[in-house]
């Protein structure tokens, strides 16, 4: 939103202000609402904006505490949690955590890479959230990723590379529900110079990825639910990532969709995590 021409204020239930008006594009810091009822929230432009419409959108989100009790000389850690899931278990992550796998040159790869996944979106904390980030993690950004999946505030896939400039592929129609768990999957090969995108086993999105070596992250981690490259719009997963699997090869549409409801057993040739 224009920050001079559009504000926002909340309307208690007994018709007073509980915030506001602030401007648009400024976030409000935790509110405990005490009422009983319905709220207003009023979005509102200036007397002097003479334009005949203005885009915004806002973004409700739930705080959650966590109790713990305090032992002396012991820091207190929000660990990701490890919860139920059809195949087994699943990574709670809240939005503040995540998990990596330690540097492999088995996961530094620079031709074909296939990510896949169950995930439940918890909710949607920012523009985008990563699923699985293998990069630079430096202010060169898309520029310097090896390979990324990241979900959209609007439920949709990034897909994102670089040979040193990047390339990107975004799913549409907002496929990526919270509260329901969905198989996603990603694949990038650069010999066919082909990148898709899936959806419980369905191609949802392709483009074309050119054949040049991606870019090398040898000494980096891969990270599952976070990135660390300065973006704002980049906040951790928050939701649960089950059954992760990097596979050095670009899988088939007929591969993904029969390997995504089944438990792999013994060692699985070009599975790397």
């Amino acid at each position: 939103s224009n920050p001079t021409s559009t504000d926002w204020r909340l309307i208690g239930p007994d018709g007073k202000t509980v915030f506001g008006p602030t401007a648009a594009s400024t976030d409000v810091e935790n509110q405990l609402l005490t009422q009983t009822g319905a709220y207003t929230l009023l979005v509102e432009g200036r007397v002097g904006n003479t334009a005949a419409s203005t885009a915004y959108a806002f973004n409700v989100q739930p705080v959650q505490d966590v109790l713990a009790p305090l032992q002396l000389g012991q820091s207190q850690t929000l660990d990701p949690s490890w919860v139920p899931s059809p195949e087994g278990g699943a990574l709670q992550l809240g939005g503040v955590n995540s998990v990596q796998a330690p540097v492999s040159a088995a996961l530094d790869l620079s031709r074909s890479v296939t990510m896949e996944a169950w995930v439940t979106v918890d909710r949607f904390t920012n523009s985008y959230m990563p699923i699985v980030y293998k990069g630079g993690n430096d202010s060169a950004l898309g520029n310097h990723r090896s390979y990324a999946l990241f979900v959209t505030s609007g439920g949709d896939l990034l897909l994102s590379t670089s040979d040193g400039g990047e390339q990107y592929l975004y799913s549409s129609g907002g496929l990526i529900k919270a509260g329901q768990r969905t198989h996603v999957a990603a694949t990038i090969d650069r010999d066919a110079g082909l990148m898709k995108l899936f959806v419980n086993g369905v191609e949802v999105a392709s483009t074309t990825v050119r054949k040049t070596d991606a870019f090398s992250s040898a000494t980096q981690p891969l990270l599952v639910g976070r990135t660390d490259e300065p973006y704002s719009s980049f906040s951790p997963f928050a939701g649960t990532i089950d059954d992760l699997r990097i596979w050095k090869t670009a899988r088939s549409t007929a591969d993904i969709a029969a390997g995504m409801g089944a438990q792999l057993s013994g060692a699985q040739p070009d599975l790397v995590l």
